[in-house]
């Protein structure tokens, strides 16, 4: 990911802000797994790497945000948070016990990394 967000950008700083949101939040999430004693599974690891992606998402969204309104942006990325959040809650109403795991995962990271854009990526740095 970072290759291809450093061919579209070409600055390795808007690399790393464009990325951050989505690192800070895995770490938040293992670290609090940890200091719960929760054994981290395969399917944690997979639930993290779906909402990496998606903060990922967000991290470009608010980089390369032509319109330059943040608060637009933020509103666009609410409601595909909301959205996933949603059908993520729904599956862990599953009976199945991986389905939780794994909506869990998904919604945690999802949550931080959308709180954690707009506090990491400040207006003043999409120049």
């Amino acid at each position: 990911m970072s290759l291809f967000i450093w061919l579209q950008q070409r600055d390795l700083r808007k690399v790393a802000l464009t990325l951050l949101p989505s690192v800070a939040s895995v770490l938040f999430i293992f670290a609090t797994w940890a200091l719960l004693g929760e054994e981290v599974s395969f399917l944690h690891v997979i639930g993290l790497l779906l909402s990496i992606s998606l903060c990922v998402d967000y991290g470009i969204f608010f980089m390369d945000n032509r319109g330059r309104d943040t608060d637009v942006t933020y509103h666009a990325i609410a409601s595909s948070t909301l959205t996933t959040l949603a059908s993520f809650g729904a599956m862990g109403l599953g009976k199945t016990p991986t389905l939780p795991i794994l909506a869990l995962s998904v919604s945690l990271g999802v949550t931080l990394g959308f709180l954690l854009c707009p506090l990491l990526i400040q207006q003043s740095d999409q120049s």
